[in-house]
């Protein structure tokens, strides 16, 4: 977790060029859940829940302080708290179209 933290500006410099790109558009798809919601689901689903269970809060900071700070490409965010794996993909794919409309015109 902590070398994580040390890559921040090779992240950055990595979505600028990406950004650059003419032929190609990257965006960022980031997928988040309420807190208690991901609780029972590393408690219910997951084999390392230990490990993921202590580093929760760290993580979920992380992922804000991403989302909010660092990101340099487009993000598009799902909830995915209450929708099941199906409708998570499709309001993924249906989020990325919308995106693709509004950026060819």
């Amino acid at each position: 977790m902590f070398k994580r933290r040390n890559r921040v500006s090779s992240i950055i410099k990595t979505e600028e060029e990406l950004n650059h790109l003419k032929e190609t558009r990257v965006i960022n798809i980031l997928l988040k859940c309420n807190p208690d919601v991901l609780r029972k689901r590393i408690e219910s689903e997951d084999e390392y829940r230990d490990l993921r269970m202590e580093q929760l809060l760290s993580v979920i900071s992380l992922y804000e302080e991403y989302s909010k700070k660092i990101a340099r490409l487009p993000i598009i965010e799902i909830d995915t708290s209450t929708k099941t794996v199906d409708e998570t993909v499709q309001e993924i794919l249906a989020k990325v179209e919308k995106y693709e409309r509004s950026n060819n015109r």
